[in-house]
């Protein structure tokens, strides 16, 4: 079979879906952008999002036919090196996307990176999608995604009292020191916690924490479900291993080189990496619980993200999630 044939059919209820999703589209819908919280509390601090989609499509798409569409819909078009690996850059205007040639002399590719945050509401990032790639884009395996909260307090501040449920994991700094972030976990699954605005170059107080899941730890396999797939993000409380914390330390009335030990290693390393340090015999906490005590954020990060894919999959005035 021609690699270009045997595009992937939708059942009768995917093309009812699509069929329904585009009138969606083509409706003038007054967004709502009303942000709110589990708690119904207005967020003012914080935003989380969809940071990273890799799709795999099931058929190869040539890139020919994908720069005349390009040009139809008004989209510019550029090459970029990157990694090793060749891309074909599309700029519509809302979404950079990224199609993997891995080679310059590649005429077709099947990986495409995109950053759905860039866009307002889930709807439009499918739209652009649909008339870029057609309806056989809709069943396009999810190879990767970044589920990512942005945290307005400085990263030193933050990663003090960070703290993650699963002490176990192995853990490296970013960039060769902790002052510019950590990374916890190996191959498909990562929680990564970076100063985003010395990564940005800019002054404002910026965190970024982002879990990023591959292959088989991605929830939700294909693009179709991605569409439907909010109650069960939030049923896996994704980001809900990650606590933030004010942390204060207790000096103790006689001096103790354990409590000297622990205060110097949150100051440059934060309580997380802190306690991997200090646990070796699994002690931590009889042995350095007395020197701290912990006030968790009002507003953790699964708080801030289950606002803001809330809000990203919903449109209109109403609570109607795309289906």
């Amino acid at each position: 079979m021609n690699r270009y044939e045997g595009i992937a059919t939708l059942t009768e209820d995917e093309l009812s879906s699509t069929t329904r999703f585009i009138q969606i589209l083509s409706n003038d819908y007054s967004i709502s952008s009303h942000n709110v919280t589990s708690k119904n509390t207005p967020v003012t601090s914080g935003k989380g999002f969809i940071d990273k989609l890799i799709l795999r499509s099931v058929n190869y798409i040539q890139k020919e036919y994908t720069i005349s569409k390009c040009k139809e819909l008004g989209f510019e078009i550029s090459y970029k090196y990157l990694s090793k690996k060749y891309y074909l850059i599309i700029n519509t205007g809302t979404l950079i996307i990224q199609c993997c040639l891995f080679r310059e002399d590649h005429t077709d590719f099947n990986r495409i990176i995109l950053n759905p945050s860039k866009a307002s509401h889930y709807f439009k990032v499918e739209s652009i999608l649909l008339q870029l790639f057609g309806p056989s884009i809709l069943n396009s395996q999810i190879y990767r995604i970044d589920l990512s909260v942005d945290i307005y307090k400085p990263y030193e501040e933050v990663i003090q009292g960070l703290d993650i449920q699963n002490k176990s994991a192995k853990s490296e700094y970013l960039d060769k020191t902790a002052r510019t972030g950590i990374m916890v976990g190996t191959d498909n699954d990562k929680i990564i916690v970076y100063d985003k605005s010395k990564e940005q170059k800019t002054d404002e107080h910026w965190t970024r924490i982002e879990r990023q899941l591959t292959a088989s730890k991605v929830p939700v396999k294909t693009l179709m479900q991605l569409r439907d797939a909010l109650p069960e993000i939030l049923e896996l409380n994704l980001l809900g291993i990650v606590t933030l914390n004010d942390i204060k330390l207790i000096e103790p009335t006689i001096p103790d080189e354990k409590y000297y030990e622990l205060k110097a290693l949150i100051k440059h390393q934060g309580l997380f990496l802190a306690r991997k340090k200090l646990n070796k015999n699994n002690n931590f906490k009889r042995d350095y619980g007395k020197f701290f005590s912990l006030t968790p954020y009002q507003y953790q990060p699964s708080d801030y993200l289950e606002s803001g894919l809330t809000t990203f999959f919903k449109v209109g005035g109403t609570n109607e999630v795309i289906h």
